[in-house]
């Protein structure tokens, strides 16, 4: 059956910005360097011809990580952003029938140019939203200081797109020189996915920009797996916490949190586990899954964990009209398609 893919959450990065990086600050991170080293990442050719072994299939390209305010200061940042938000624009101006839309990077660690570059990057360049990592520089997206830049991307009607990140130099233990095993990406990332996704909740997003869209990666965490655990926790909210710290449990929203985290929409990107986006409808319901594969990461530069992720939708006990929701239609509605 001929379909429509749109892979909402994937990973690019142009060449003319991996250029800027080493120019402005004369190395790049090793993450980055990994990345850019990956046969699709950059190499447009390679990548057009992966896709087009996918009938229907298209992407919203979002910029590699790591966030550009890890590696750059605030005054290198923000030119570093405009690079990669304007080679993403060309890049749908000349492939619109492959690249239907892009994802807006910001540079996190100076938040006046962070406002500038979401208004410049939806207005003008026609990005569909915005890329937030789950925090920055140690500082949680919860702080007052980001939500001038929530409001104006939501003002301009861009969506959020939440990419998680915990870099290895976070150790698992006090007194450790750095996280061991790479846990910090297998099982870091899942965690800070789920933490920046119930902090922004509690801070009342939701309920001061009623309607913002908010796409998590890899299925939003374990917040699916923990459901029952978290529904039972929030019916005894508060009484954990003594008196004197009374504050850290105060929040403006007026919904129950766990419907609350229901607002966010989650995407396909499991590495082929079929479990966790089962998980993933359970919780978060069908109209608010959408299809993503994280390509090009994983084997075959990226091939498959397509191939893999579109088996798994495919093997979903859903209607065909629920699949083909995940596979395009929650997506359009996001992207304003």
């Amino acid at each position: 059956m001929k379909r429509e893919i749109i892979d909402l959450f994937c990973h690019y990065m142009p060449e003319e910005y991996f250029k800027k990086v080493q120019e402005l600050t004369g190395k790049s991170a090793h993450m980055l360097t990994r990345a850019h080293n990956l046969p699709t990442m950059s190499n447009l050719d390679l990548r057009l011809k992966l896709m087009d072994k996918f009938e229907g299939y298209k992407q919203i390209p979002t910029l590699v990580s790591p966030a550009v305010e890890m590696f750059a200061d605030k005054d290198v940042s923000p030119i570093l952003s405009r690079v990669a938000n304007e080679e993403m624009a060309k890049l749908v101006d000349k492939y619109p029938d492959y690249f239907p839309g892009f994802v807006a990077t910001l540079p996190m660690n100076n938040v006046e140019a962070s406002i500038a570059e979401a208004e410049y990057a939806i207005k003008h360049l026609g990005a569909k939203g915005v890329q937030f990592f789950t925090e920055i520089n140690g500082k949680s997206l919860d702080s007052e200081e980001y939500f001038p830049i929530y409001e104006v991307t939501y003002n301009a009607g861009g969506a959020i797109w939440l990419h998680p990140h915990r870099g290895m130099m976070k150790s698992d233990y006090i007194g450790e020189e750095a996280s061991k095993y790479e846990l910090w990406w297998a099982l870091g990332w899942p965690y800070d996915s789920s933490m920046a996704m119930a902090r922004l909740m509690f801070s009342g997003i939701f309920e001061k920009y009623p309607g913002i869209n908010i796409v998590t990666h890899h299925c939003g965490g374990v917040i699916p797996m923990l459901q029952g655990r978290f529904a039972s926790g929030m019916d005894s909210y508060g009484t954990r916490t003594p008196k004197e710290y009374a504050h850290l449990s105060k929040t403006p929203i007026t919904k129950p949190p766990f419907d609350s985290l229901k607002n966010y929409f989650a995407d396909t990107a499991s590495f082929g586990s079929k479990a966790t986006v089962d998980c993933g409808i359970d919780f978060f319901g069908i109209d608010k899954i959408v299809f993503a594969s994280d390509m090009p990461f994983g084997p075959e530069a990226g091939l498959y964990h397509i191939n893999e992720t579109i088996k798994v939708v495919e093997s979903l006990n859903i209607s065909e009209k629920d699949k083909n929701k995940i596979f395009s239609g929650n997506a359009r509605k996001i992207l304003n398609l």
